[in-house]
């Protein structure tokens, strides 16, 4: 039995190499054949590691209030697949998300696919985003009379989903 070497080895007696882990372009790999025998012999072949696409989401908000219009959001490098409960065609390069479509107060993961035309190489983005509820503005007046010029006047926000008032 031999053994593997060379850049991005995660397995000397499988052969298993991560191409992370190896430099873009030509990558020379050796297979040694009764290592430490006089019969040793020594082969080696050359790995192509293609380079795939840094890819972004030019305008995505972190949070989504729910009753937000949907947005056609913009993949860059643009023409790749969308994937998410809040698009209005999962799958398709239209990229339109409804934040309507996800339960308030709840997150989705968004995935956005391009296949590099120039090499078929594909690269994946995920982000999580998440939906939140409308906030109900409740305020108490402390005390609940009329307050006299000199006094103090105290609010209390007893609101849902909000955490304080101008």
């Amino acid at each position: 039995n031999g053994e593997w070497s060379g850049p991005g080895l995660v397995d000397p007696i499988a052969g298993t190499f991560e191409p992370a882990n190896m430099s873009i372009g030509a990558n020379t790999v050796y297979y040694t054949f009764a290592q430490g025998t006089s019969c040793e012999t020594t082969d080696s072949t050359i790995i192509l590691v293609e380079d795939t696409l840094e890819l972004s989401i030019l305008n995505l908000p972190n949070v989504f209030c729910e009753d937000v219009n949907p947005l056609t959001l913009q993949g860059d490098p643009a023409g790749g697949n969308w994937t998410g409960l809040g698009f209005v065609n999962s799958g398709t390069t239209n990229g339109l998300y409804d934040p309507g479509l996800i339960t308030p107060g709840q997150s989705d993961t968004i995935t956005y696919v391009l296949v590099n035309p120039a090499n078929g190489c594909v690269s994946t983005l995920v982000e999580t985003v998440l939906v939140d509820s409308l906030p109900t503005a409740i305020f108490e007046v402390l005390p609940d009379t009329a307050v006299c010029i000199g006094n103090t006047l105290n609010l209390s926000n007893t609101s849902i989903y909000a955490s304080g008032f101008d």
